[in-house]
């Protein structure tokens, strides 16, 4: 049996599937020559509180973080709709990926399985891009709530 972390990552990653493009899971950065490419990594996982039931057992209480990497690089000619620059192109990528998973914890499998979902503003430089002048990029993390009964989350 999965483990309920893995059941949120798995719901996460179907979340940013539906997304275009298509999302990596725990996958090596590409080099991006145009386009983007988007990659949700696992994160920490943090044990918050432990409460205990009786014979009933213990109750554990996990915050995942779980991280959306998205890279993208300069589009000769951008489709409608979509900002010429690298900054507007990575504003409006980060605000669809917040709204869809916001949506999914409102009204989708993600709210069967978690207590909270909190989209942590974008750090606008991730290391993975270091000297690379034609790729904009950003580390997303998602901070989730959620109960388990099994002491490894």
């Amino acid at each position: 049996m999965t483990s309920k972390r893995e059941q949120i990552l798995a719901a996460v990653f179907t979340v940013l599937k539906a997304t275009e493009p298509a999302a990596l899971r725990n996958a090596a950065l590409a080099i991006v020559e145009s386009g983007e490419v988007v990659t949700l990594r696992d994160g920490e996982i943090e044990l918050t509180e432990e409460f205990f039931n009786g014979e009933s057992g213990s109750i554990y209480e996990f915050t995942a973080t779980p991280k959306v990497i998205i890279l993208i690089a300069l589009a000769d000619d951008p489709p409608d709709g979509v900002p010429a620059d690298l900054d507007g192109q990575l504003d409006v990528r980060c605000t669809a990926i917040a709204a869809a998973l916001n949506t999914s914890f409102a009204a989708g499998a993600l709210a069967l399985l978690a207590t909270g979902l909190r989209v942590q503003p974008a750090d606008t430089e991730p290391r993975e891009i270091f000297g690379a002048e034609h790729l904009k990029g950003a580390e997303v993390p998602i901070e989730i709530d959620y109960w388990s009964d099994k002491s490894s989350g």
